[in-house]
């Protein structure tokens, strides 16, 4: 099954629902224009995401013609659009089984376009409608960029699925004008990061939110019991993922959510997974068929029928899951996944410098903050003014400082913290 099919499906269930705050757009009006649409023959298509209502609507476009929806947003650089458009350039090729190419990397690192097709979306929005039950016709207010796969099937595809009513934040984050843009709206559920919500929570009390949906960083217990004063308003869920999955792999429902704190719940329909020396493993109908023109590094992350997701787990004895970090060093920052070495390839250019690692740390503001130490005669002063020039301002190390010397073990490799 295609799946625009699959939404068509579901969205006629809802038809005279509004399905779009902006312009208060109903389900009847948006399929009507959505079904008059060219039908492609899976070639790929750039959507610009930037602004979010606009960009949405484009994706469906593209979905419901059967071309392959790639999602960019002008927010994360000129060099990450290079990169993307220079990937894709004079590809014509008929990707007739994709949805979607998403791509995901470091900052500066190798983009990786993952490939998810039809299968893999429609899979994966059927294990979301198995735990998520927020109502038909409830607000959702997206806050996200739509170029993370989170946001674009966990929220956008599953709020069609569910005929709820769409808005979309466009502006900068700021706490209080979000908040008064949710309540301007009437805005019932929104799915964030904990460093979001964390500078939420003192303004919760003045919304209307009633479920919450935690994705994209590990959930602190410090954070958990700042929520534990909103028990029985608001339902919080916390779900765990990856772009090679389409995303959800796991989610812990409201009923749990504090019973199981720091847990990121149990497997959704369709979804196995096991531990295999500390990392986790996972095996589905929604994994990726690969990364785009990268056969080796779709031969690495799927061996053996599974996707090695690159994070350590553990699992108790009920079947909960238990995220403990990244296996190859990735910190994620705000929900934004930096690789150590990209950091330290800049700062050891720097005049004064040695030699450096940069950790991350859990905070309960960012969920991770970034950590720099260096070995060298610049002042840690220096050191930062250097870097605001050389990397972009979300790699910026949140503390930076002089040491003695830089563990490592015997055979010369940097010992991580």
């Amino acid at each position: 099954m295609k799946l625009w099919d699959f939404l068509k499906t579901r969205m006629k269930q809802h038809a005279d629902k509004v399905a779009f705050s902006n312009g208060s757009i109903t389900y009847k009006q948006l399929l009507a224009e959505l079904e008059s649409e060219t039908q492609g023959i899976g070639r790929l298509r750039l959507i610009d995401c930037t602004k979010r209502a606009q960009g949405a609507l484009e994706l469906l476009r593209c979905i419901s013609c059967g071309d392959v929806a790639i999602p960019i947003d002008f927010g994360y650089g000129q060099a990450y659009i290079d990169r993307v458009k220079s990937l894709i350039c004079d590809d014509n090729a008929a990707y007739r089984n994709t949805a979607f190419i998403v791509f995901t990397s470091g900052t500066t690192g190798i983009s990786k376009g993952v490939m998810l097709s039809d299968r893999a979306i429609i899979e994966n929005l059927k294990g979301i409608e198995g735990y998520c039950d927020v109502e038909s016709g409830n607000k959702i207010m997206i806050i996200r960029p739509l170029v993370h796969i989170a946001v674009l099937v966990g929220e956008l595809l599953f709020g069609l699925c569910r005929g709820m009513e769409i808005g979309f934040y466009e502006e900068s984050f700021m706490p209080e004008r979000l908040v008064a843009t949710l309540n301007n709206n009437g805005t019932q559920v929104i799915g964030c990061t904990p460093t979001v919500f964390y500078r939420l929570c003192p303004f919760l009390d003045k919304t209307l939110l009633t479920d919450v949906i935690i994705s994209g960083e590990r959930l602190s217990p410090v954070m958990t019991a700042l929520l534990k004063r909103y028990e029985g308003r608001i339902r919080f869920y916390n779900v765990y993922g990856l772009t090679e999955n389409g995303p959800r792999v796991t989610a812990l429902k409201p009923e749990q959510f504090f019973s199981h704190a720091g847990s990121v719940g149990k497997t959704i329909a369709n979804t196995e997974l096991r531990i295999d020396g500390g990392e986790l493993l996972v095996r589905s109908a929604s994994m990726m068929d690969g990364y785009y023109k990268r056969p080796d590094l779709s031969a690495e992350k799927l061996r053996g029928g599974w996707l090695h997701t690159g994070d350590a787990a553990s699992v108790d004895e009920e079947g909960y899951v238990y995220i403990l970090g990244r296996k190859d060093g990735m910190i994620i920052r705000s929900g934004l996944n930096i690789f150590p070495e990209d950091i330290e390839t800049e700062t050891e250019q720097i005049d004064g410098v040695e030699r450096c690692i940069v950790y991350g740390e859990d905070d309960i503001r960012y969920g991770q903050k970034l950590c720099l130490d260096y070995v060298g005669t610049a002042s840690s002063k220096e050191v930062r003014k250097r870097l605001i020039g050389l990397i972009p301002q979300s790699m910026i190390p949140d503390r930076i400082r002089k040491v003695e010397r830089i563990s490592e073990t015997v055979s010369g490799k940097k010992v991580r913290k």
